[in-house]
Order: structure tokens, then C-alpha cells, then sequence
């Protein structure tokens, strides 16, 4: 999922007092990173994203830079964890103050309300991309988690900050990053300005296609299989694939499916989503939709 300034400010209004429930997952072999993805895909072992932030907080515990950005942002996202603002800030905070990791100070600076802090925050993104194209990859996602974050603020637009890498997210996205496959995919169809609907053409067979219109269909193919693969952020971008259903994706201990479901009059779902910190702002998001 990627999170635009609005959508934390929705978040931040959002927050409740909700104690995080204790789980624990029983998990198996692999890596941190694999394990938790077959929970959050659903792939061999039921969905369940809480289990997935089990394993992210284990792996963060133990040292794993990446699992504690993937927890971030599991946090942001109300899947698998109680949102709750202040904890989400205080992590974030302590992340960027022991390790000035791109992403969590991204996160702070901007829950803080902190403009220099937050310009710089940004800045720092991009000259780290600048300085060294490789550090967006899939073992380590938060510098992409924070580039495309920082390019949704439309604060970005109104300082001096150094040059952004234009590539970073084909490359991030070649990485299968899914965030970064949909954001390439969102901004084709937002500048598509002769399309009729708001969806994409069928995929192209051309090979003399223009090298942008390359880029997106290869970010269309990789949404595709990894919604194949069970991704319900790949699923919902995919132009060529359905979403899954927010009922299955509650069930899994997403708080925003369950929010979006009370939208619809489903009160038990209602009640999961506000007990673990998300309430009923996401109907409008979900009336967009």
C-alpha cells in the first residue's frame, strides 16, 4: 500500500486507544521476509497479516533493518496491527534517531508536523538514491517505501531539493516492489488524458513500443503475477485482475478491508476495525472506489 500525506493525516484522525493483540506465529522455514509474505499472500498457509507483523517484529527484534521497515509500514497500513499514532511515532522516531534510516524519519518528521525536519527528511531520500541507485531493492524496501512516499507530498513541489532520480522506481519496481509497480501503473492512467475510462488499454504486443509505454507494461505483467501470486496491493492495481475481496482481507486482519466493510453496513466488521484503531473516515476513500 502506498501512503500519500492525506491518507496518514486520515490515519493520524483516526486513531483510537486499542491495545495490540497478542499473537503469536507458529511460521515456517525460510527467511523473515519469505515467511512473512506467505502470510500476507496466503500462499501455502492461510492469510493472516497478523501473523506476517509477528514475524517482521521478531526479525526487527533480532537486528533486521528491513523487517522493522516492513513493520512500519504494516503499522501505517492497519494490517496485522493495532494503529495507533503515538506508538507509530515513537518507533519511527527511535528507528531515525539510533539508525537515521531513510523511511522511519520520513514517517516521524512528518507526524511531527516538522516542515525543516520533514524538507530535509526528504532531501535525504533523494540524495541517498542519487548517490547510490541500489539502495531501493527488495531486501532492503524502506529507502523505496520512502522515495514513493516523499513523491506523493506535494510539499516536495514547493522547496529546493536535490534531483530525483527518475528511474527509481522502474528500478524498484523491476525488484518487485509492489508499491513501486503501482505507482507507475497509477501515474499512466492519471496522464493517459485521451483515455475514456479510468482504466488502461488492454496490454500491447507491440515490441516497438515507446520505452515508457515498455515500463508500464512491464509494471502491468509483474502486478499481474504477483496478484496471481496472492498480493492484494498487486491485485487491486492490476488493471487486469479483480480485487480481492475486502471480506477475505478482514478476516486476515486487515483493519482498513474491515473499515471499509462497516462502510457498507457490516458492524461486526465495524467493531474489528475501530477496536485495533481504524474507524469509518476510510468510507469516503472506499465510496471512490
Amino acid at each position: 500500500m502506498v501512503l500519500g500525506l492525506g491518507a496518514l493525516v486520515g490515519l493520524a484522525s483516526a486513531c483510537a486507544e486499542a491495545p495490540p493483540i497478542a499473537h503469536r506465529a507458529t511460521v515456517p522455514d525460510g527467511s523473515f521476509a519469505a515467511r512473512a509474505r506467505a502470510y500476507e499472500r496466503g500462499a501455502g498457509v492461510p492469510r493472516d497479516y497478523r501473523d506476517a507483523a509477528e514475524i517482521y517484529r521478531t526479525a526487527c527484534d533480532g537486528g533486521a533493518a528491513a523487517a522493522c521497515d516492513e513493520l512500519l509500514h504494516a503499522q501505517l497500513a492497519s494490517r496485522g496491527v493495532t494503529f495507533d499514532q503515538p506508538a507509530i511515532h515513537g518507533f519511527a522516531r527511535r528507528r531515525c534517531d539510533a539508525h537515521q534510516a531513510l523511511y522511519p524519519c520520513l514517517i516521524a518528521t512528518l507526524l511531527e508536523n516538522d516542515e525543516h525536519a520533514h524538507v530535509a527528511a526528504v532531501a535525504a531520500v533523494y540524495a541517498a538514491l542519487r548517490a547510490d541507485p541500489a539502495v531501493c531493492n527488495a531486501a532492503a524496501p524502506g529507502p523505496c517505501y520512502a522515495a514513493l512516499l516523499a513523491d506523493q507530498l506535494s510539499l516536495v513541489d514547493s522547496v529546493d531539493l536535490p534531483a530525483r532520480p527518475r528511474d527509481d522506481e522502474v528500478r524498484a519496481c523491476a525488484a518487485d516492489i509492489v508499491d513501486a509497480c503501482v505507482a507507475l501503473v497509477q501515474r499512466a492512467a492519471r496522464q493517459d488524458a485521451n483515455a475514456a475510462e479510468s482504466f488502461l488499454p488492454p496490454l500491447p504486443a507491440d515490441p516497438s513500443a515507446t520505452a515508457s509505454s515498455a515500463v508500464v507494461v512491464e509494471a502491468r505483467h509483474r502486478l499481474q503475477r504477483a496478484c496471481d501470486a496472492g498480493d492484494a496491493d498487486a491485485c487491486a492495481a492490476a488493471p487486469d485482475r479483480a480485487p480481492i475481496p475486502a471480506a477475505q482481507l478482514c478476516a486476515a486482519f486487515d483493519y482498513g478491508a474491515c473499515a471499509e466493510l462497516g462502510c457498507h453496513g457490516d458492524d461486526a466488521a465495524a467493531a474489528l476495525a475501530r477496536r485495533n484503531g481504524v474507524t469509518e473516515h476510510r468510507c469516503a476513500t472506499a465510496a471512490e472506489r
